[in-house]
């Protein structure tokens, strides 16, 4: 559980994920400590490669204080819509901006543009566009109901008069 054994980066992160599963909790939470102190300029390198969808919903939760670390996770082709939404519900300005920019997973998953649109960080002109996106590819808001009710009946949303709106 110590990753004392010569291995690549990104093969100790999926061993310290297995490691999680362990019967012996010390073996758990030795797998744990490690991942929540590991250096990010050792653990990104790991994130930029094809891991697991289950490994880099792992990392987001145990790594959710790095800005960094979650940028690498939502930057992997392989993570899970469901990892980005939730990354999403808290993300700093920044990140917000960098997951509304892959329009193509928003439409196959409208949680993560939910998510952004329940978030104090996110910038209301980016909400704005995507719910624009959203509204033009069909696809329905389930948790923005008062949002969707508007797009059905035609409104159209201002990010100018947007961006003071308080949620």
């Amino acid at each position: 559980a110590r990753c004392m054994v010569p291995a690549p980066p990104e093969v100790i992160l999926r061993v310290l994920y297995q490691f999680q599963f362990d019967a012996d909790h010390n073996i758990k939470m030795e797998a744990f400590n490690l991942l929540e102190q590991m250096p990010a300029d050792l653990l990104e390198p790991s994130l930029k490669v094809e891991q697991p969808p289950a490994v880099l919903d792992w990392v987001a939760e145990v790594r959710k204080a790095n800005e960094d670390v979650l940028q690498a996770v939502v930057l992997n082709k392989g993570v899970a819509h469901e990892t980005v939404a939730t990354v999403a519900g808290s993300a700093s300005t920044s990140l917000c901006d960098l997951i509304a920019v892959n329009q193509v997973r928003i439409l196959e998953h409208p949680q993560i543009l939910e998510e952004l649109y329940h978030n104090k960080n996110a910038r209301m002109s980016t909400v704005d566009k995507l719910i624009d996106l959203a509204s033009r590819n069909g696809v329905k808001l389930k948790g923005m109901q008062a949002v969707q009710h508007a797009l059905d009946e035609g409104v159209t949303f201002d990010s100018d008069e947007t961006d003071d709106l308080e949620f």
